[in-house]
């Protein structure tokens, strides 16, 4: 179980069964829908009366749905749902990129879509990210359709589409600025009429507001802090959800470039995007110019520029998988490339080591695409860079305990970033300082710990570089020499030296070192 997985499935069931929209205010229903439409179906249910839910205490009643409860086989169905809407996904690039280039341009989209280690890693976990992505490149493609040849339906799926969007993820707001300023130039360039302009914004406005008040069941209203807010021109949950959402990413520390920010840097997105796509993509996307192919991509190259400079500027979040909804433009783009190499003989054998060299640097980190980074940077060297759900989100459990087992290790000593139970998983540790885990699972920690030279210590790297507590770790292990990646997350060591750990109760250092 990721970080975030323990939230949205629980969070969207209690939407569906009390109405109620307390739980994760911060992202707007939709995909949170998508995740327990099953889960309401099949029975599952959440514990409404317990003091987590009263409290608004989103991952203590997650926690409580999946592990107290033992209702953890609903995570698998959830993750299911994401898996189909990734297949559909899929298959909708390979036909909007047919129907607008051919089928050579639909084949290497498709391929370079299915070999992005992201949307495997993301298109396979109980979140939010792949439908936001999903319905983000369907409002596009049948808005670029719509201006096309303006047909009704084009306008009609555009509206659906895009409310959908919006209402799955807060950013989905971006698309306003993005479909003013393309009207506005076809108006400028008279290749649309004002009432064409008129009649689409006021249907795209219709439709959303509509969809909101739906997805919100008529309720104007929303508890916080067991205080009621109410609106009237939109739900509460939904107007309180922007400005939660804004006020956590403001609070939000991240970790860059080997140092802990309090402000999301606006250049991260650069680095992430040149170190967490493939290098033949990138070649392909920098071979672009060379080509006589604006006329041709003009639409999606100003789709991905645009959508790029407003997240770094008005969204900032350290977080690459913010920026996924890009990437069907990015493959766009560098399938008309491939299709102009494969014009030329020795363009053609280039094209195909580009490809090739592609599918080895999906399978350097298969089974776990979530902590993928190109051939710029080294495996274990990625920390350096970013940390959290960027590589490591809690997904390293499993392959721990697959790596205990092979290699007999008796005792190993666990701080571990993530908000599942490590014991749920059958994995026997002594716990170090994690302040997550001590967080929702204090009774698994004791007031002092212990640590023998020459131990194995298992250390997630986020809780390793010190992002959410200090870095109570570097004076007694080879921080940059590893004996084993589990995951890619989670590092394991040796102690150097014996150290004990003595909890703190008053002071924001929590643990104090002997």
């Amino acid at each position: 179980m990721t970080f975030d997985e323990i939230v949205y499935a629980p969070a969207g069931l209690s939407y569906l069964e009390k109405r109620d929209f307390r739980l994760n205010l911060e992202h707007p229903p939709c995909g949170k829908y998508l995740l327990s439409i099953p889960l309401y179906i099949f029975g599952f249910k959440g514990d409404y009366e317990s003091q987590f839910f009263k409290e608004q205490n989103q991952i203590k009643f997650g926690k409580n749905f999946y592990f107290e409860k033992g209702n953890l086989k609903a995570l698998n169905i959830s993750r299911f749902v994401t898996i189909f809407i990734t297949i559909i996904f899929s298959i909708s690039v390979y036909l909007f990129v047919l129907k607008i280039f051919g089928k050579g341009c639909a084949i290497f989209s498709l391929i370079f879509f299915i070999l992005y280690p992201d949307t495997i890693a993301h298109g396979s976990l109980a979140t939010t990210d792949m439908f936001f992505s999903f319905f983000f490149f369907l409002s596009i493609c049948f808005f670029y359709f719509f201006l096309k040849n303006f047909k009704n339906k084009y306008l009609f799926l555009t509206a659906i589409f895009s409310s959908f969007t919006i209402l799955t993820r807060h950013q989905g707001l971006f698309l306003f600025p993005f479909y003013f300023l393309i009207l506005f130039y076809n108006l400028i360039k008279r290749k649309i009429s004002f009432k064409k302009v008129l009649v689409f914004s006021l249907i795209f406005i219709i439709f959303l507001y509509s969809f909101i008040w739906i997805f919100y069941f008529f309720k104007s209203y929303v508890y916080l802090k067991g205080t009621e807010k109410k609106l009237w021109l939109l739900p509460s949950a939904y107007v309180n959800g922007i400005f939660v959402s804004k006020n956590l990413i403001s609070k939000r520390l991240s970790f860059f470039l080997g140092e802990i920010q309090t402000k999301n840097s606006k250049i991260f997105y650069i680095f992430s995007f040149f170190l967490k796509t493939p290098i033949s993509i990138i070649i392909l996307l920098f071979l672009s110019p060379f080509f006589k192919i604006f006329d041709k991509t003009k639409f999606f190259l100003f789709s991905f520029f645009f959508f790029f400079l407003i997240s770094s500027i008005i969204s900032p979040v350290s977080s690459h998988r913010y920026i996924l909804f890009i990437y069907p433009f990015v493959f766009i783009i560098s399938s008309i490339v491939s299709i102009e190499l494969m014009k030329k003989n020795w363009d053609k054998i280039f094209l195909f080591i580009l490809i090739s060299f592609n599918i080895y640097s999906f399978f350097r980190f298969f089974p776990y695409p979530l902590s993928y980074v190109n051939e710029f940077i080294k495996k274990d060297k990625a920390y350096f860079y970013f940390v959290d759900s960027n590589l490591d989100w809690g997904q390293g459990l499993i392959a721990l305990k697959k790596y205990i087992e092979k290699e007999k290790i008796d005792e190993i000593y666990l701080s571990y970033f993530g908000t599942a139970k490590p014991k749920y998983y059958g994995i026997n540790f002594i716990p170090l300082p994690s302040y997550y885990q001590e967080l929702y699972n204090p009774e698994d920690y004791p007031k002092e710990i212990f640590v023998e030279k020459d131990k194995f210590l298992a250390i997630s790297i986020t809780n390793l570089v010190g992002l959410y507590q200090p870095n109570y770790f570097v004076d007694f292990i080879d921080i940059k020499r590893p004996e084993k990646i589990i995951g890619g997350s989670i590092y394991i060591y040796k102690s150097k030296r014996d150290v004990k750990f003595e909890f703190q109760e008053n002071s924001p250092l929590r643990w104090r070192i002997k």
